[in-house]
């Protein structure tokens, strides 16, 4: 179905995943639940996870912050281009930029929000922040390494969605990484979940509608 612009792989594509205002809608009190049932207790298990889940989550997070990904992403089209895989190249183009927009959104919310981390808990509970502080115990919401996963993972399961499921547990376990290390809220890397998600939803629809990547 032509769309506007070149449409690019119309057979083989993908299909853009659907707005879906019902479960936007479901979605918008999860982080508030989280918040209210939560953040507390996952609070006070900080240093009380079985050691094995601290040594994977501690030699693991970093693996969905913003320089590791972009140069896998590179590396991953560099070598689609090579082998003339414009099409494979384009899927890896597309969940960079993902990454780059959910990135944006959360790192310019971040300092706004000021909010203090599990690290900070006992001094400021819950509710402690200090707006544009910027240092790390301050910059907690929303979780910017879960923002990336759940980006980078959603932009890879609407291109490959014979995996989906894998990339979902992947976009989980980055997430609880950040819990278990006692440095994000769940309502943080909920939001920051959803950011990533939203943005890949956004970009792959927009690549549909000029006919490139994905089909409407």
């Amino acid at each position: 179905m032509k769309t506007g612009g070149n449409t690019a792989f119309p057979r083989q594509a993908p299909k853009a995943p659907q707005w879906n205002l019902l479960l936007a809608l479901l979605l918008i009190p999860v982080p508030a639940i989280a918040f209210l049932a939560l953040d507390e207790p996952v609070a006070r298990m900080t240093g009380q996870w079985p050691d094995l889940l601290t040594t994977l989550s501690a030699q693991t997070t970093d693996a969905v912050m913003l320089v590791p990904i972009m140069s896998a992403l590179a590396l991953f089209s560099g070598i689609a281009l090579t082998l003339q895989s414009t099409r494979i190249a384009m899927k890896g183009f597309y969940a960079a930029a993902s990454v780059l927009l959910a990135s944006g959104i959360v790192h310019a919310i971040k300092p706004l929000v000021g909010r203090a981390r599990p690290t900070v808990f006992e001094e400021h509970g819950l509710f402690g922040r200090k707006a544009f502080d910027g240092t790390f115990d301050y910059v907690s919401f929303p979780s910017g390494h879960a923002a990336h996963a759940g980006a980078l993972f959603a932009a890879l399961a609407f291109c490959f969605p014979r995996y989906r499921w894998l990339f979902a547990a992947l976009a989980l376990w980055f997430a609880a990484t950040r819990l278990i290390l006692g440095v994000h809220y769940p309502s943080d890397v909920v939001v920051g979940l959803l950011a990533g998600l939203g943005s890949a939803v956004l970009l792959a629809r927009l690549a549909a509608r000029y006919g490139r990547i994905f089909r409407l």
